[in-house]
């Protein structure tokens, strides 16, 4: 095969997030990585891959170690899933600084559109809907662009995005169904989004992150507001006003016992200041 020389390698690369690991207690690996590289290495002779694992690196450490590879212009791909899309962004529009192509796939690309992604954010130089192993092997193999399908690529500041292949085209129905856009964290008590597509998703998406701020669980009704899957209703259903009415029932009476208790104790002290 002859490799593009555009590109003398491929680092692939997992900002910290809970998914798509292979964990025990004492290994983990960013799983889809790991298979994209292997991929690569078995099928071009001499070819160098690298993979980084964000969950066990110093992320202020990464660019230094793209550049200990050895790689002279590498192709740095990023997996981008629920959790590290904002991390991901940062690190790809730091290190295409350095002169570097960036390609991006994943679950939340196939999920929302490479080009709508791409749009926004300059720095990024392909996105790849689906599996990445062909499209990037088709890649480095100096492939015309507009030949390889599910790729979604920049040229001159232009982005064009192929065809679907028909295994693609045939799944698409299942797209419609989006995972969570935002993540509340209990233990910063902070609501970080990760992306949406329109205004009634952010409000909708928001609006769920609160829920769980406040306490309250996912809903079995699909479409409202508490959902796991993300949606544009702006609407409360019947499930989602009746956990916040259990919601707001079993707090109000846990903070009536609350202050019965703070006002015994107080009218005990009271008492033994008197005696």
């Amino acid at each position: 095969m002859v490799i593009n020389k555009k590109y003398d390698g491929y680092i692939g690369i997992l900002m910290p997030t809970p998914f798509a690991k292979i964990r025990s207690t004492d290994f983990t690996s960013p799983l889809g990585q790991t298979i994209l590289a292997t991929y690569l290495a078995d099928r071009i002779s001499g070819f160098q891959t690298v993979v980084i694992d964000g969950e066990r690196t110093d992320v202020c450490d990464i660019p230094s170690l793209v550049e200990k590879t050895g790689i002279r212009n590498p192709l740095i791909g990023f997996s981008l899933l629920s959790g590290n899309t904002h991390s991901t962004f940062v690190l790809a529009q730091q290190l295409s600084g350095q002169g570097l192509g960036i390609i991006i796939g994943g679950p939340e690309v196939t999920a929302y559109g490479a080009e709508k992604i791409m749009d926004a954010r300059p720095f990024i130089t392909y996105g790849v809907i689906g599996a990445g192993e062909q499209i990037i092997y088709l890649l480095m193999n100096g492939n015309d662009l507009g030949s390889i399908p599910n790729l979604t690529y920049r040229e001159k500041n232009v982005i064009y995005t192929n065809p679907l292949n028909q295994k693609i085209e045939s799944f698409n129905s299942i797209l419609d169904v989006k995972p969570e856009e935002g993540l509340y964290s209990p233990s910063d008590n902070k609501i970080e989004m990760y992306i949406y597509s329109n205004q009634n998703e952010f409000i909708h998406t928001l609006a769920h992150e609160f829920g769980h701020a406040l306490g309250l669980p996912h809903t079995l009704t699909s479409g409202s507001m508490m959902y796991p899957t993300t949606g544009s209703s702006l609407s409360l259903s019947a499930e989602d006003i009746t956990i916040l009415h259990d919601f707001c029932k079993e707090r109000s009476v846990m903070e009536i016992v609350r202050n019965d208790l703070e006002q015994a104790v107080r009218n005990f002290f009271v008492s033994l200041e008197k005696n």
